[in-house]
């Protein structure tokens, strides 16, 4: 169902248009009435995911169509970028698509979905001794159509060990166990890619921090190829690089810059004088060589995303970068 392995390293720009067209095509032509949805319920430990559905009321299909809907709705709200390996995202500012060429395809969690017409029912002693870490509200008869909208954070509460009461002309005690489902939504999975609105959870899911972090150091050892980076700063730059996406982001954004193979230690040290910077706090024996208190400053240097500003005079950064039109 879901597209062929992601790869950050070279571009399928043809397919991916098509592919985002296709994506925006379903999500335009969505009819949240014509299908029931269902609900998938489940679990995701490193790469393993135990999941399966489990039966709703009419009420429930009208609050998962509800929450679905909201998503959609979401997406007309956000300025919306094209995933490209590179593209810095700002919780709450934007949501970004990806193309199905990007996704990873042997993520547990894709295989998973792509079997969503197989998934057993979970019974309620499941739901209540299980740890649930997902849901996904899935809408579409079949593989082509189906579309899953997936969040992150799911909860099945034990009621006898709280004090739960329902509010009606007098307050009464819930006894039986309750599900607690966010109603946001973190990333919506189709055939043809992704909208994205969390990318955190995105990559912990599909894109698995593994992989993520295989190809986070790949980048970085590209830059330390073509600018040398000292070996205890590119060690530090790759542990940090696991914790954060903003680093791993401007990492790839840099790599695929389109000045990065014409760029020397020589440049930078220029740079690094015109913002008014002592190059010797970044640069030692011909390698960069910096605090990761510093790194987001050096990196936003090379992201060409550090200047002085005209006016204030003052130096200035931004983590969205953009090329004007």
């Amino acid at each position: 169902m879901f597209g062929r392995r992601f790869c950050l390293t070279g571009y399928y720009w043809r397919d991916e248009l098509v592919s985002i067209k296709g994506l925006k095509a379903a999500i335009a032509d969505l009819e949240m009435e014509d299908e029931a949805p269902f609900l998938v319920l489940g679990r995701k430990n490193g790469r393993h995911v135990h999941a399966g559905t489990y039966p709703i009321s009419e009420d429930m299909q009208n609050e998962l169509r509800s929450i679905a809907q909201d998503a959609v709705d979401r997406i007309d709200g956000l300025e919306m970028s094209n995933y490209d390996g590179s593209t810095t995202l700002l919780t709450g500012s934007e949501g970004m698509y990806v193309p199905a060429e990007h996704l990873n395809a042997d993520a547990e969690f894709l295989s998973f979905l792509t079997d969503a017409d197989d998934f057993k029912n979970l019974n309620s002693e499941q739901l209540v001794d299980e740890s649930l870490s997902f849901y996904a509200v899935a809408i579409g008869a079949g593989d082509d159509d189906r579309m899953f909208f997936v969040r992150r954070r799911a909860r099945a509460l034990q009621a006898k060990h709280l004090l739960i009461a329902r509010i009606a002309a007098d307050l009464r005690p819930v006894k039986s166990d309750v599900l607690h489902l966010d109603r946001a939504t973190d990333f919506i999975l189709h055939k043809e890619g992704a909208v994205v609105f969390d990318t955190r959870a995105f990559e912990m899911y599909v894109q698995d921090p593994e992989d993520v972090a295989e190809q986070m150091d790949e980048d970085l050892d590209t830059i330390s190829g073509q600018v040398p980076v000292d070996d205890d700063t590119l060690a530090a730059l790759k542990k940090q690089g696991r914790k954060g996406v903003l680093l791993r982001r401007r990492i790839r954004s840099i790599c695929e810059s389109d000045y990065f193979g014409d760029l020397r230690v020589a440049d930078l040290r220029k740079e690094f004088q015109a913002l008014g910077r002592d190059s010797r706090d970044y640069i030692k024996n011909g390698k960069l060589h910096f605090t990761m208190d510093n790194a987001p400053f050096v990196l936003k240097v090379l992201d060409e995303s550090a200047w002085i500003g005209r006016f204030s005079k003052k130096v200035l950064s931004t983590n969205a970068k953009r090329v004007e039109k």
